[in-house]
């Protein structure tokens, strides 16, 4: 018996690419009266609090696994927050610096970014970064509350970057020119753990929809992992079910089917 659902967010329930920014109205009542038969609904993405759109926001989850689970919340309040090494961001920032990158660093209750930011934070905007959490402290008063970072790079920078990056986990999408960066010791599902023990409840009893290569141990980790339709293929190896795409609120469909809800 399915007890508690965790979504990705970006390929899964929201399509930046083709204007689908939030859950519809259609797919907010869905996840309502499930909820509303006692399921527990979360996110895990590799999302920060500044890029939420306000109808995920809005839509009652009950936790959050955010920066591929750096920052876990439960309840409304933050349960866990996992830090990088304070000298480890300076050494990585000096380097960047000297690479001329643009960059961002993801802390609690906001981003800080560099001051060389317009291609990044173009780029920020098109995934509903809200500038209401733009952070503009001294990068010292930053370097040891770091959780994420993420870059904009040119397709001659990767390679340097790589190389600084790689005492962090990190993914690379050639397509939006960003690296993301966090520490290996996290994952969505290292954050779906503590929201699962913190409230209770069973892994084996949890189902999970994922498209891309960071949702892969979420899905070894649940006892119903979901794959989307447009996800890699190393993603639908791993699932015990494929749902149609995120342009067809696959997600949510499959869910209404599994439950046998009316819209």
């Amino acid at each position: 018996m399915i007890k508690a659902v965790f979504f990705d967010l970006d390929g899964t329930l929201l399509d930046c690419a083709h204007g689908k920014y939030g859950i519809s109205g259609d797919g907010r009542r869905i996840l309502e009266k499930i909820k509303g038969q006692g399921i527990h609904l979360f996110v895990a993405t590799g999302r920060s609090v500044s890029f939420l759109p306000p109808s995920v926001r809005e839509a009652g989850f009950q936790g959050y696994a955010l920066a591929n689970g750096a920052s876990v919340w439960a309840d409304g309040e933050e349960i866990g927050t996992h830090m990088l090494s304070g000298q480890l961001v300076r050494h990585i920032t000096e380097q960047l610096e000297e690479e001329g990158v643009e960059y961002a660093l993801q802390i609690p209750g906001g981003t800080w970014m560099s001051r060389k930011r317009s291609r990044l934070l173009a780029y920020f905007k098109e995934y509903l970064f809200d500038e209401r959490f733009l952070i503009e402290k001294p990068l010292a008063d930053c370097l040891d509350k770091v959780m994420k970072m993420e870059l904009y790079v040119d397709p001659e920078q990767v390679q340097n970057c790589r190389e600084i990056l790689k005492p962090l986990e990190c993914m690379y999408s050639p397509e939006t020119h960003s690296i993301e960066a966090y520490s290996k010791n996290v994952s969505k599902a290292t954050g779906a753990r503590e929201i699962l023990d913190h409230l209770g409840l069973r892994r084996s009893e949890t189902m999970c929809f994922g498209d891309g290569q960071n949702d892969m141990e979420l899905f070894q980790m649940v006892g119903w992992p979901v794959a989307m339709e447009n996800a890699a293929g190393c993603v639908k190896e791993k699932a015990r079910a494929v749902c149609k795409s995120v342009g067809e609120d696959g997600a949510i469909r499959y869910l209404q089917e599994f439950f046998m809800l009316r819209t």
